[in-house]
């Protein structure tokens, strides 16, 4: 059995395909860290986010790809009140092709059919060996990649930091005080350079 950081998991999903021909990326890849818990991985080919959930568990199973219908990961938001944070645990059986979201040990919901058949592209080759300075506003992204962006920065509660940004390279955007998220972003060429409006 499969257990993650169920917030983790929805926030990973912010940046899944929506198209149909590409059904292995509808979902969201989870693996083993090579150290301690498992990696999270979601990409539409045009932004992509990465997470690392510590506290997660591959429980012996193989690494999978695990999409969630929109009700049930409404359910692994984590839950705040003035005094404490409640976070949402995610259980995910591959041979039963079941997920479970749990809350303080108890189920809440269950899905099925959840495993995407598929092999999920390695996305590690995609990340840049050595990341520029913040500088170079020669890049334009489009508003879906920008939407996956400042909804992953609004659910972290965190400030977004975007290097090695021009207009032919990936874009690395961190989250200042939530390093174990990250994504990239590929950037679209833009009709015209930067410049002030004209009617100023």
């Amino acid at each position: 059995m499969i257990s993650v950081d169920a917030n983790l998991f929805r926030i990973a999903a912010f940046a899944v395909s929506t198209e149909e021909t590409r059904y292995y990326l509808r979902g969201v890849y989870i693996e083993p860290h090579p150290v301690k818990g498992v990696i999270m991985t979601a990409t539409s080919g045009h932004v992509l986010t990465t997470i690392h959930d510590e506290s997660g568990d591959m429980g012996g199973c193989s690494p999978a790809i695990v999409k969630l219908p929109g009700k049930v990961l409404a359910e692994c938001k984590a839950k705040k009140t003035k005094r404490t944070t409640t976070e949402p645990r995610m259980l995910v059986d591959p041979s039963a092709d079941m997920a479970a979201v749990q809350v303080d040990g108890e189920e809440k919901t269950r899905a099925y059919r959840v495993i995407v058949d598929g092999t999920f592209p390695d996305w590690r080759h995609v990340y840049p060996s050595q990341v520029k300075d913040r500088a170079g506003a020669d890049a334009a992204f489009s508003h879906l990649v920008m939407r996956v962006l400042v909804d992953t920065a609004a659910a972290l509660e965190s400030p977004m930091a975007i290097s090695n940004v021009n207009a032919n390279d990936v874009a690395l955007v961190n989250f200042p005080g939530r390093s174990h998220v990250s994504c990239l972003a590929m950037p679209i060429r833009a009709d015209a350079a930067p410049r002030r409006p004209y009617w100023l």
